[in-house]
């Protein structure tokens, strides 16, 4: 059976508090917006695996961008980042 978008918010929900413990560490705050959390349940569900892609989603569109700005950019010294949608696309405001 398929999972209600609900349960796969709260997946999801589940995977953004990791990151946003981890981020703490660096003094790092997270936000991400409904829309933003909503195109992830969205593109992270696959019917025949569930929620399973959605960690992969996650690490390449969240993860892998704020590693890059934490190591190299403007979140080197901590901070904040917002996550939104524009145009179908995650876009990051720093």
């Amino acid at each position: 059976n398929s999972l209600p978008m609900e349960i796969i918010e709260q997946v999801v929900d589940k995977f953004l508090r990791q990151i946003e413990v981890q981020l703490l560490a660096r003094k790092v705050t997270l936000t991400v917006s409904p829309e933003a959390r909503r195109w992830l349940a969205t593109t992270g569900y696959d019917e025949k695996y569930g929620a399973r892609p959605l960690g992969r989603i996650i690490q390449q569109e969240i993860e892998t961008v704020l590693s890059d700005e934490l190591l190299f950019g403007k979140l080197e010294k901590g901070g904040a980042v917002r996550v939104d949608l524009a145009d179908g696309k995650l876009v990051f405001d720093y």
